[in-house]
C-alpha cells in the first residue's frame, strides 16, 4: 500500500514538472511573438518616414505611394507650376539686367558691365554723369559712401531718354528678380506640406493595435494566450 502511494507522489510531481515546463516554453514564444510584433511596428513608422521624405523630392510622391492618387497630383501640378515661374522670371530677370547693363556701355560708356556692384548701377541710373554723383557726395559729406575716380567707374550719359530707358529696364529686372524669389520660397513651402501630408497619411494607415487575451481551458488545464495585432 504505501509503495503504491510513492509511485502515485512520485508520477504527481513528473506530471507537475511537465506542466510547469509546458508553461515556460509558452511563455517563451509569446515573449518572443510580442517583441517580433512591436518590430514590424517600429519597422512601419521608419518605412513612413521614407515614405513621407521622398514627397520632399518630388511633391506627391508620398502619396501616390500611398494610393492617394489625387492628392498626389496636386501636390506634383503645382511644383511644376512655381517651377516653370521660377525658371520664367530668373531666365528674363538675368535678361533684362544684362540688356540695362549694355546701355549703359553704349550710351553712357561704362566699362566692364558685370564687374560693378549693385549700389554703382543704381547711382548711374540716378545721376547724368559721375561728376554730379561725386559733386553730391561732397555736398552732403558723408565719408561712407564711395566716391568714383577711377577710369573703370565712370560715365556720362548721352541724352536723358537712355537714362530713364536704362532705369526702367533695372526696375524691371528688379521686379522679375523679386518674383523669381517668391516661386522658390513656395516650391519650399509645398514640398514642406506634402511631407507633412504624406506622414499623417502613413500614420493613419499605419496605427497598430495589440492585444494581448489570456484563456484558461479547465477541462485540460492548459493555459492559451492569444495574440491579436492590427495595422
Amino acid at each position: 500500500m504505501r509503495q503504491h502511494l510513492k509511485l502515485r507522489s512520485l508520477l504527481f510531481l513528473l506530471l507537475l514538472s511537465a506542466t510547469s515546463m509546458a508553461q515556460l516554453s509558452v511563455e517563451d514564444d509569446i515573449t518572443t511573438d510580442t517583441v517580433d510584433v512591436l518590430l514590424q511596428s517600429r519597422q512601419g513608422n521608419q518605412g513612413g518616414t521614407l515614405i513621407a521624405l521622398s514627397s520632399v523630392i518630388v511633391p506627391g510622391l508620398g502619396q501616390h505611394i500611398l494610393g492617394k492618387p489625387n492628392r498626389a497630383f496636386s501636390y506634383l501640378v503645382l511644383d511644376v507650376g512655381l517651377l516653370f515661374g521660377l525658371i520664367y522670371n530668373g531666365t528674363h530677370a538675368r535678361r533684362q539686367y544684362e540688356n540695362a547693363r549694355a546701355l549703359a556701355w553704349t550710351h553712357a560708356g561704362v566699362r566692364g558691365p558685370g564687374a560693378h556692384d549693385e549700389y554703382f548701377w543704381q547711382q548711374v541710373a540716378e545721376y547724368a554723369d559721375v561728376n554730379e554723383y561725386n559733386s553730391r557726395i561732397e555736398l552732403d559729406r558723408n565719408q561712407d559712401l564711395p566716391k568714383y575716380t577711377d577710369e573703370d567707374l565712370l560715365w556720362r550719359w548721352d541724352d536723358e531718354s537712355s537714362r530713364l530707358a536704362f532705369d526702367k529696364q533695372r526696375k524691371l529686372a528688379s521686379r522679375y528678380q523679386v518674383a523669381s524669389t517668391f516661386f522658390l520660397a513656395f516650391m519650399v513651402a509645398n514640398r514642406v506640406a506634402s511631407f507633412i501630408d504624406a506622414r499623417a497619411i502613413s500614420q493613419k494607415t499605419n496605427t497598430g493595435s495589440l492585444e494581448l487575451q489570456p484563456s484558461l481551458n479547465p477541462q485540460t488545464r492548459s493555459l492559451s494566450l492569444t495574440i491579436n495585432a492590427g495595422f
